[in-house]
C-alpha cells in the first residue's frame, strides 16, 4: 500500500491540491497528515474538508489547537497569533469540532507512528530540528518509523545502538525487521522553511518500506 505522509498544510489550499495530485499520480491509497492544517494561510474550512474527505489519519497541531480553541496564544509570534485569531472566527463548527478531536499521536500500521513534533510531551509540540538531540523522542518511539512535521524543514533523522545520525531526505528502505529506528520529518505542504518553495510530502510503501521525498511543483 502506497501513502503519501504530509504536513504543516496551513491552510494553503492550492499548495495541498497539488501534493494530493502528485500523490494519487504515483499510486497513493491512503493519506497521513502530521499536524497543523491550519493557521496562517486564508483557506482554513476548504483545507480541512478536504484533509477529512481523504482516506487515512491526521493528528494535532499546535496551529490546529490554536485555531480551534479558546487556549491562550502565549508564544506565537505576531503573525502567527494575528492568523490564530482571523482563523478562530471562520471556521465552521463542524472543522473546529474536527480539529478539537484530533490525537496527539496515531499509529496507522503496527510499528509507524505519526505525531505533529516529538514523541516526548507531544502536547508540547517540541522541534525536531537537525541540531536537535532526538533521544528522548526516540525513547518514545515504540517501531521502527515514525512521520513528524512542525519544523518545516525535511529530513531523517536514524538511531541505531545509541548512536544518531541525520541526513538530507533522499528515497531510502527502512527495513521493519532491523534495529534501527527512523523518524522522517516530512517538511511543509503549504509554508516549506527550507529555501525550496515547493511543497514537500514523502510517499511511504509500506509493503516495500521505500521512503520517496517529494517536491511538488508549483506556482503560488
Amino acid at each position: 500500500m502506497k501513502v503519501a505522509v504530509m504536513g504543516d498544510v496551513h491552510a494553503n489550499l492550492a499548495a495541498l491540491e497539488a501534493v494530493l495530485r502528485d500523490a494519487r499520480e504515483r499510486g497513493a491509497e491512503r493519506f497521513w497528515c502530521a499536524g497543523d492544517v491550519v493557521g496562517y494561510g486564508t483557506d482554513p474550512n476548504a483545507c480541512c474538508q478536504l484533509v477529512r474527505s481523504l482516506p487515512g489519519v491526521a493528528v494535532l497541531g499546535n496551529h490546529d489547537r490554536a485555531c480551534s480553541r479558546r487556549d491562550s496564544l502565549e508564544g506565537f509570534n505576531g503573525l502567527a497569533r494575528a492568523s490564530a485569531l482571523w482563523t478562530r472566527k471562520r471556521l465552521a463548527p463542524a472543522n473546529r469540532d474536527w480539529l478539537r478531536g484530533l490525537p496527539p499521536v496515531a499509529e496507522p500500521l503496527e510499528g509507524v507512528q505519526v505525531v505533529h513534533g516529538s514523541l516526548d510531551r507531544p502536547g508540547e509540540w517540541n522541534y525536531l530540528f537537525p541540531d536537535v538531540d532526538p533521544t528522548a523522542h526516540f525513547a518514545r518511539q515504540t517501531g521502527r518509523l515514525c512521520f513528524v512535521g512542525h519544523t518545516h524543514v525535511p529530513v531523517v533523522f536514524a538511531q541505531l545502538r545509541g548512536c544518531v545520525y541525520v541526513s538530507e531526505p533522499e528515497p531510502f528502505c527502512v527495513d521493519p525487521e532491523g534495529e534501527m529506528r527512523v523518524t522522517v520529518n516530512v517538511g511543509s505542504v503549504g509554508q516549506p522553511r527550507d529555501g525550496d518553495r515547493r511543497p514537500s510530502y514523502v510517499l511511504y510503501d509500506s509493503e516495500t518500506g521505500e521512503i520517496d521525498p517529494r517536491r511538488v511543483p508549483f506556482v503560488t
